[in-house]
């Protein structure tokens, strides 16, 4: 039973109630049921409204794929590369080999664990130089901090 539902069956219990509709008491409850009825239409306009633009957010990234695809001229990963090992012979991981107007980039890509949720990040090198991550699983913005890396190193 949706919202717009449930105001309505309360709207007919108070009516089966038979109320006297000149008492204080019964004016209130109608008031109170008119407002939850507009409340319960207004959520349902937004619904429909948020599922249009998901569905919108969804043909829009769909299109940027195919974008992405015809600009960058994207294939197969992993399609100058020959070797099977983890590392190719420039260095690159698999999976990060990135075409940009016909010329081979290596992008290095870094996983990092949001402290606040555990969810994890592939963030670039870009990403870490300018130091303000969020995660897009809760929101939460963070700093790295590169010391206790540097220091632990120091220390083996």
């Amino acid at each position: 039973m949706n919202l717009t539902e449930k105001v309505a069956y309360l709207q007919g219990l108070c009516e089966g109630l038979e109320l006297d509709a000149d008492k204080k008491e019964v004016k209130v409850l109608d008031v109170i049921i008119s407002v939850l009825e507009d409340m319960a239409l207004s959520v349902s306009d937004l619904e429909d409204d948020v599922s249009q633009l998901f569905d919108e957010i969804d043909a829009i990234d769909e299109d940027l794929d195919d974008l992405e695809d015809y600009v960058y001229d994207y294939e197969d990963e992993d399609d100058d590369c020959d070797c099977d090992d983890d590392e190719c012979s420039c260095g690159c991981h698999h999976g990060h080999h990135h075409k940009h107007h016909g010329h081979h980039e290596h992008m290095h890509l870094y996983e990092i664990t949001c402290p606040a949720c555990g969810e994890v990040l592939t963030v670039d090198e870009d990403m870490l130089i300018d130091g303000d991550l969020s995660c897009p699983g809760c929101g939460e913005k963070f700093e790295l901090d590169f010391e206790d890396e540097d220091e632990e190193k120091t220390e083996e």
